[in-house]
């Protein structure tokens, strides 16, 4: 959507202000859930916006307010957490963490946050090698996401299993799997996950021979990078 791009591009501008506010108000034990707000908010602009350092050192200085936390904070703090240290190729600690993310969601009863924390579980089991780990985990997402009826969420919930083939280098199957999550990126008009996965399937594409889809595709992923 439009309001996407222009609220990364404001959060982008203001982004001195807004880590000044940070430190002050993690200097100031008072204002606790005013910092949550902050650091949940902001979670997706750290991966949109590719500011992975950033988000560690955020989150790192977030442990202990993360700690004290309830538990539906928590669920959106250890999610936000988990991808930002699975950027940070700390895999083992991001499953970790989207463990907890995806326990705190269960018992707050967030179905959402649920189905992302499993969804980022799937991923790194796939990436850890962990196929039957991967599965278990997409499909209890794959449950949750149907309930919710959101194309975002069960795109997201089903690109772990879909990483399964192109890591697997059967490159045929990969075309298919990361094709039926891009089209459901594309449903949820959501510019960074149809970025990233369309440019995932002009790669496929590529190795499969299929240059003239594959360099549609890359067009297409890199229109939606350079908005």
């Amino acid at each position: 959507e439009d309001d996407q791009v222009i609220w990364m591009d404001h959060l982008d501008i203001e982004w001195p202000n807004l880590r000044a506010a940070w430190e002050w108000l993690l200097a100031r034990p008072v204002h606790r859930a005013h910092a949550i707000e902050l650091l949940v908010g902001l979670r997706w602009h750290f991966w949109i916006r590719a500011k992975y350092t950033e988000a560690m050192q955020w989150y790192g200085e977030a442990e202990a307010l993360i700690d004290d936390c309830d538990a539906p904070d928590q669920a959106r703090l250890f999610n936000g957490y988990a991808i930002t240290l699975l950027h940070a190729r700390r895999l083992e600690d991001a499953l970790l963490h989207a463990g907890r993310a995806a326990a705190s969601a269960e018992s707050s009863d967030l179905p959402w946050e649920h189905a992302y924390a499993l969804g980022v579980q799937a991923w790194l089991a796939v990436a850890l090698g962990r196929p039957e780990d991967a599965k278990t985990s997409s499909a209890k997402a794959a449950q949750l996401s149907r309930q919710l009826n959101q194309p975002l969420i069960e795109g997201f919930t089903r690109l772990g299993l879909a990483f399964s083939p192109v890591y697997a280098q059967d490159h045929a199957l990969a075309v298919t799997t990361m094709g039926e999550v891009a089209l459901l990126f594309d449903r949820a008009a959501d510019r960074h996950m149809q970025m990233f996965a369309t440019i995932q399937l002009a790669l496929q594409q590529f190795l499969t021979g299929d240059s003239i889809a594959a360099r549609g595709n890359a067009l297409r992923g890199l229109s939606f990078a350079r908005q």
